[in-house]
């Protein structure tokens, strides 16, 4: 379980969040994106296939929700199959690489369910709905 102070330290910092929880090194794009989406209101991406941005926010969405007390999470995307096969998928793959923060997600009663798009956020294709700490479990 994460301490008070974790998560407040977390709370300010995705890319450190991402590192020690969810074991991945984001590269420098990836931690512009993350740094940008703690300090601004909004981020905007656009790239090509394949350099990471569906991890990227597959990782925003797990962070906020572990950084957040009641968090809601617009999400949106183009198409169905995008917001489901790909943003859903990427976020359940992060969750099952690490059962202790999936269980820390659950734990809080945030309603985390092993099939993510059913109860961590309600949202349609179209968006509707809109230092670090010690100790931390690995």
């Amino acid at each position: 379980m994460m301490t008070q102070e974790a998560i407040l330290y977390y709370a300010d910092h995705p890319a450190d969040f991402v590192e020690d929880l969810l074991h991945v090194t984001p590269d420098k794009n990836q931690r512009a994106i993350l740094d940008s989406v703690a300090k601004n209101q909004m981020t905007s991406v656009r790239s090509g296939h394949g350099i990471g941005k569906s991890a990227v926010e597959a990782w925003t969405v797990i962070w906020f929700m572990s950084t957040r007390p009641f968090p809601k999470i617009p999400c949106t995307a183009p198409t169905q199959h995008q917001l489901f096969d790909i943003l859903w998928a990427e976020i359940s793959k992060w969750l099952r690489n690490n059962k202790a923060l999936e269980r820390e997600l659950m734990d809080k009663g945030k309603g985390l369910h092993e099939a993510v798009p059913r109860g961590m956020v309600r949202c349609g294709p179209n968006g509707q709905q809109a230092g670090r700490p010690a100790g931390i479990p690995r």
